[in-house]
């Protein structure tokens, strides 16, 4: 029975390709509440679900970045599971690292597929074994196979230097267009925290486009937070450490200073509870401790009064982002482009405009001021 199962194994790779991929993309399960972001959606659907062009097409592959918390991995893991629910492949990579430490792009694809159940003896070459899946995707579905790579960090307290960003993307914008762009194996997604390392492959490698998350509108926000809560999931504690009639008046203090960090805010309710503390004032105090520390980068700029009204300018244009002016204009977003990825306070929003890094730094410039916020678009 075990060589009868070994042979059909080996004469029929691409049944047993297909049942791995498909089986691969049926693990990602969706996740609730999952607020609308239309615009970010309908350009990752129209990519994904458009036939694949031949090899030298471009948009070759998709980066997908934004600020961390906001919620851009359960857009990404709700698309990809509706990309499943209507008969499509999804081959779900999860990667996490650290500074200096080597991406082993390479050895991801086989050992998720293995992991399933795909023979260990099929070919690991990672371009050969991808236009294998896809040729089978094809045929079974009509439909390339999406490789969604989400790569993280191991410790988001880690520090990482621009070389190590450079590092980075050079080694993932040359994988992407390895099996995309050089050769038509796949379609690639890529979801990066890191905003430098999204900006850089943007730079490097044009046959990518850059889709940039954008917070939650403030109403989703509190809704979202309101709901999650209800459902004992996070947010567990809003309702121990906060009276119904301040919920509101919280979490509009919050958002103004941080925006649609629903992972911060979850960390910031649980250090409340945790203290033994109560009521809104315990809750905005740790929301202003928070704040302080992270706009220190921001701060350090606005002692240069010509940074300072180009950040403004920037930052007055809206969360679609600023295109330059001039030639000064340009020159300045470069040179802050540029910086260490700690004191960088700009970030790419397209290969032409660009958008302040942080909420929190949008914040600060207009001195936490609802109107401006509001006004801007930001809201």
């Amino acid at each position: 029975m075990l060589v009868l199962q070994a042979l059909i194994q080996r004469f029929l790779p691409g049944f047993f390709m297909n049942r791995a991929v498909r089986k691969a993309g049926q693990r990602l399960k969706r996740k609730e509440p999952a607020p609308a972001r239309p615009l970010e959606e309908e350009y990752i659907k129209d990519f994904i679900n458009s036939p694949q062009g031949e090899a030298l097409s471009t948009p070759s592959f998709l980066v997908v970045s934004g600020s961390q918390g906001i919620g851009k991995s359960t857009m990404l893991n709700n698309l990809m599971c509706e990309h499943v629910k209507n008969g499509k492949r999804v081959l779900p990579l999860d990667i996490s690292i650290r500074p200096g430490e080597d991406l082993k792009l390479n050895e991801a694809p086989p050992q998720a597929l293995q992991a399933i159940d795909l023979p260990r003896y099929y070919p690991s070459n990672v371009k050969f074994l991808l236009e294998r899946v896809n040729e089978t995707c094809k045929r079974r579905t009509g439909s390339a196979v999406v490789v969604y790579l989400q790569l993280t960090t191991k410790s988001r307290g880690d520090k990482f230097s621009r070389d190590a960003c450079d590092d980075i993307a050079s080694t993932l914008g040359a994988f992407a267009r390895n099996i995309t762009y050089d050769n038509a194996a796949c379609k690639f997604i890529l979801e990066v925290s890191v905003s430098a390392v999204a900006d850089i492959i943007k730079e490097r490698f044009n046959m990518s486009r850059l889709v940039v998350v954008r917070p939650l509108p403030s109403e989703d926000f509190t809704s979202v937070v309101k709901e999650v809560a209800k459902q004992g999931n996070d947010f567990r504690t809003l309702n121990k450490v906060l009276a119904d009639d301040k919920i509101e008046e919280v979490l509009k203090h919050y958002y103004i200073r941080v925006g649609g960090n629903l992972r911060a805010l979850d960390l910031i309710l649980r250090n409340v509870s945790r203290a033994g503390q109560k009521g809104a004032n315990a809750v905005i105090e740790r929301v202003e401790q928070w704040y302080k520390e992270r706009v220190e980068p921001i701060e350090k700029k606005l002692d240069d009064q010509e940074v300072k009204d180009y950040l403004l300018k920037v930052a007055e244009a809206g969360p679609m982002g600023y295109l330059p002016e001039s030639d000064e204009d340009t020159k300045m977003a470069l040179k802050l482009l540029r910086e260490e990825p700690a004191d960088c306070v700009l970030r790419s929003t397209t290969s032409e405009t660009v958008a302040l890094k942080h909420w929190h730094f949008v914040a600060k410039l207009f001195q936490e001021d609802e109107q401006k916020l509001r006004d801007a678009g930001y809201m």
